[in-house]
């Protein structure tokens, strides 16, 4: 699959999340995630939009490397762009194909879930080769949710907070639920 030449816009957007790729330990980061969100944005095409977001970061980080010094060794974040297309996300899938056979790849990997992965990945650290160890990790990090109102883990679903404002390429339809559900939940 070829990578599209990247816009003006979207290479500054780039730099900066490849820059928390290579440079974090995987700790939450709000401008890590509206970055990702604004690039999902950007995204066209009938395929599930996290694929070629996916691409445009790893088409940017090759052209990254070869003008910045700073990115002169890129392991990690090629690391975690590899890992999350070809081995988390996959395996996310798998493993609550029971509960989310239905759902599609575009509904399920939405930038905010996207970088919770790339978190997960991050949190596991190096060596990047010891993909097994990394996404058996990550994947039991994504599955830790507490239940509240068991108060016990329940290691079969991640949630992550959408902000009120709506996500990159929401239908109108589900930005409207979300608002309503954010508006009745208990702070």
């Amino acid at each position: 699959m070829a990578s599209r030449e990247l816009g003006p816009m979207e290479r500054p957007l780039i730099d900066r999340i490849l820059g928390y790729l290579n440079f974090s330990s995987g700790a939450p980061e709000p401008q890590f995630l509206a970055h990702l969100n604004h690039l999902f944005a950007e995204q066209t095409g009938p395929e599930p939009v996290w694929r070629p977001a996916v691409l445009a970061l790893e088409a940017g980080l090759l052209e990254l490397s070869s003008r910045s010094s700073t990115f002169s060794n890129v392991v990690q974040a090629h690391s975690v762009l590899r890992l999350l297309r070809e081995g988390l996300l996959p395996a996310y899938r798998e493993f609550h194909a029971d509960l989310l056979f239905h759902q599609t790849e575009e509904v399920l990997f939405g930038a905010f879930f996207v970088g919770r992965a790339c978190e997960a990945i991050l949190q596991q650290g190096g060596p990047w080769d010891e993909s097994e160890r990394i996404i058996a990790g990550a994947l039991t990090r994504l599955n830790d949710y507490i239940d509240t109102v068991r108060s016990q883990p329940w290691r079969r679903v991640d949630t992550s907070r959408i902000p009120k404002s709506g996500c990159a390429r929401c239908p109108c339809t589900l930005k409207a639920l979300v608002w309503r559900v954010a508006d009745i939940m208990p702070r």
